[in-house]
């Protein structure tokens, strides 16, 4: 699907819920400025602050994340795959056939019985599917695992690759997956890193209101560990394992895990956000997993910038865009808000609603799809540059052997 295609349909439907939300609720809702709108990406501001956070000292090194051994990719060699998947009945994954139609699927139904696959109960997020495809698969895994959610588009999926997952599993990296053994597919830092859930907090935070339990959570996960001060990894839930770091993992292990999501007095989403942030320390041993951005995107996937900068201006311009597009779409919720009260006779109240005039949306729309053809360009060529393995270990900071043709 080509960038702005996706992110116009994306922007559709939801400015399709906003309007029906807003008529639905007219007489209790009052009217939001346009500027409002604009603010409402913080999720983006966040992203770029971290951009400036992504720094040496913050990053995690290359191989010294684990404590487990590195894979050994094998030069062109065909990995198999497995895509893990849990779902509602009521959700549609259609697209990953339609979509990766060569890749086997292990789909699990969370609320049907009588699904092929599903786990003992509905609890725990994710976190219950995922473990219960390794216990049931364990002496019959792949050569890949891809754990990912049953939505195709999400606001956590990685921006650079449409926020389409689909796009992100083709893309995707068989030899890192196979070198690192446990790779989260989400590439920016925010939220979850450099540090995200403080084992010592005190005080709920609405942001991460997992953060006051995980302490507790810990010492029954992981009784005989050290407790670490802070666990960190890039959200949400969706990343890619060799076979042989799964079974780095003794199967009675993972069963031991999912009970304790069985038994648990934890509500279903806060033993699932738990899990979110213990991923990285149960395939590496370490508590906190951040590696550079860009090293993620270009030997994760293959979009290799020439250098630092070039990669931080694509993603700042990314911003200034989306800001623009909140912007835009704040109009033309209002607009819609305008026409409905006038249908409906309110004509004083119809006049207290802030307006772009028609020149300036006209202006805006031609500014923002100007940015979008450069953005595109830049990842073209990014993903161009990306196809060369040398360029991949350099920027990745891997020592190159002539014949490394991965």
């Amino acid at each position: 699907m080509a960038p702005r295609r996706s992110r116009y349909i994306v922007l559709a439907f939801l400015a399709i819920f906003l309007i029906t939300f807003l008529s639905h609720y007219r007489d209790k809702w009052k009217h939001v400025a346009i500027n409002d709108f604009a603010a409402t990406g913080s999720i983006l501001q966040q992203e770029l602050d971290s951009l400036s956070a992504d720094i040496p000292g913050n990053r995690t090194p290359p191989d010294s994340n684990t404590k487990y051994p590195h894979g050994k990719p094998i030069p062109n060699h065909e990995y198999t795959r497995m895509i893990v998947v849990p779902k509602k009945k009521a959700e549609d994954t259609t697209w990953l056939d339609t979509e990766l139609p060569d890749t086997p699927k292990a789909v699990y139904v969370v609320d049907d019985w009588w699904a092929p696959l599903r786990p003992p109960k509905n609890k725990g997020n994710e976190a219950m599917v995922y473990l219960s495809y390794i216990i049931d698969f364990y002496d019959k895994l792949p050569d890949i695992s891809v754990f990912i959610h049953a939505h195709r588009s999400a606001w956590h999926n990685n921006d650079l690759l449409d926020a389409d997952t689909a796009m992100m599993i083709k893309h995707l990296s068989s030899a890192r997956v196979i070198r690192e053994g446990y790779m989260n597919l989400r590439c920016q830092w925010y939220p979850g890193c450099p540090g995200w859930l403080h084992l010592d907090a005190q005080k709920e935070n609405e942001e991460k209101k997992e953060e006051v339990l995980v302490k507790g959570a810990w010492m029954e996960l992981f009784p005989h560990d050290p407790m670490p001060p802070v666990l960190g990894q890039p959200c949400c839930s969706q990343f890619a394992l060799s076979r042989d770091r799964i079974r780095e993992v003794p199967l009675k292990e993972y069963v031991r895990l999912r009970k304790w999501i069985l038994n648990t007095k934890l509500r279903n989403s806060m033993s699932g956000r738990i899990f979110e942030y213990l991923w990285q320390y149960l395939w590496t041993g370490s508590a906190t997993i951040c590696p550079s951005m860009h090293v993620c995107y270009c030997d994760g996937y293959g979009a290799c910038f020439k250098n630092e900068t070039k990669f931080q201006e694509w993603f700042e311009m990314r911003y200034y865009i989306r800001q623009d597009e909140w912007r835009l779409l704040g109009w033309e919720l209002q607009e819609a808000t305008f026409a409905d009260l006038i249908s409906k006779g309110r004509r004083k109240e119809a006049a207290l609603v802030e307006r772009g005039s028609e020149e300036q949306m006209k202006a805006l729309k031609g500014k923002i799809d100007e940015r979008w053809i450069v953005l595109d360009s830049w990842r073209g060529g990014a993903l161009e540059y990306g196809k060369d393995p040398q360029v991949r270990a350099r920027l990745a900071g891997r020592e190159w052997r002539e014949g490394d043709g991965y």
